[in-house]
């Protein structure tokens, strides 16, 4: 199982800003809320792999509802070996820094979302 978070992940802090589209950067921002407070689904990876978004669960982790929810052995482990690069440290970081160049992605962005749409 691979616990680390895609190459486009939201979440990372090496990921370029403004890759995705803003709305994407609004379906983090629940999940910095109490945990009673949360949406109570999982988070899906952005690469519609059917997965869940790694970055999301380690930027979160237990905190989260919906992990509280549907805890089982495969989320242990992938929290216990840990994300395996720098993360932000909130969804509300996470949205700032993708926000940040929306208007004006910079080239390595734009090659970014270039190899997203293939």
């Amino acid at each position: 199982m691979n616990n680390k978070p895609c190459t486009s992940c939201p979440y990372r802090k090496d990921v370029p800003s403004g890759i995705w589209h803003e709305g994407e950067y609004d379906k983090i921002l629940p999940y910095d809320r109490d945990t009673s407070l949360q949406p109570p689904t999982m988070f899906g990876c952005h690469q519609a792999d059917g997965s869940v978004c790694r970055g999301w669960l380690h930027c979160h982790g237990t905190e989260l509802l919906a992990v509280r929810l549907r805890w089982d052995e495969s989320i242990a482990k992938m929290l216990e070996a840990g994300p395996g690069m720098e993360l932000f440290g909130s969804a509300k970081e996470a949205s700032e820094h993708g926000r940040r160049d929306l208007a004006k992605p910079k080239a390595k962005a734009k090659a970014m979302m270039k190899r997203l749409k293939r």
